[in-house]
């Protein structure tokens, strides 16, 4: 599939087009040559990292095993008897474009840039940051499993839309207004340590508090070890067991 920000008169000689069309066509490649200038240094970047395991088996028991064909350094688990480098099991694994790339989709992903204005700010197949998504997705995939929050635990929440096709709605057709059924709730906690957790709750719902008012109840994951409720303070501590502000340990989900 084409580059979401490729123009008509890409590879057409500029004779064969107006100067106008000459000029996005040009304003485009150079906008894209400054984004990605070529780098060096991806073998450096990830030589900088020591494998102190394993990634396959977890054995401590490795070796350095040279280097492959790009520069990057080789480990072997004498346990498994597998090689790995330092980008195995990263986002980095099987990459074909720079490190450097990489890093900026992470950039512009935490600064809320859309998956379609990615793939038009880097000329990029409009199918390819959703497959680098699932892809990072893959890799955090059970990262907060071992995190353990202890002490004062602070939690807050925030509030996604559903997808349209998947949103319940009202007899007359209109979409749900206020919190409900269709928005999802993402929970955040921290104990101020260093150490956070998230989770995403199951859609809202709301439960009658007397005619025409309505409140949300709690909103809990189906394997989520915590729960979030609305209006609270976001600086209220929160006990694991009760929801009520306490000292508590609580574990990532």
């Amino acid at each position: 599939m084409p580059s979401a920000s490729a123009t008509p008169w890409d590879g057409v000689p500029e004779s064969d087009v107006t100067p106008a069309q000459a000029l996005v066509a040009r304003a485009h490649r150079e906008a894209y040559a400054a984004r990605h200038a070529p780098t060096a240094g991806d073998a450096e970047f990830l030589n900088g990292y020591e494998r102190a395991s394993c990634p396959r088996c977890a054995s401590p028991d490795i070796v350095r095993d040279g280097f492959d064909s790009r520069g990057v350094r080789r480990w072997a688990c004498r346990s498994c008897g597998r090689t790995f480098t330092p980008a195995t099991g990263t986002i980095f694994e099987g990459r074909k474009v720079p490190v450097s790339d990489w890093c900026e989709f992470v950039i512009q992903l935490l600064s809320f840039d859309s998956v379609r204005e990615i793939a038009r700010s880097n000329r990029r197949s409009p199918t390819t940051p959703p497959w680098w998504l699932a892809k990072l997705f893959l890799v955090l995939d059970g990262i907060q499993d071992g995190t353990v929050l202890s002490g004062r635990v602070q939690i807050d929440e925030t509030y996604y839309p559903v997808p349209a096709a998947e949103a319940e709605r009202n007899a007359d057709g209109s979409l749900k207004r206020g919190l409900s059924r269709n928005k999802l709730c993402i929970a955040v906690a921290t104990d101020g340590r260093g150490r956070s957790a998230s989770s995403r709750t199951r859609r809202w719902r709301a439960r009658a508090r007397g005619p025409g008012r309505s409140r949300p109840t709690r909103a809990t994951s189906r394997g989520a070890r915590r729960s979030c409720t609305t209006r609270r303070s976001p600086t209220a501590p929160w006990s694991a067991s009760s929801g009520s502000p306490a000292s508590s340990t609580t574990r990532g989900g």
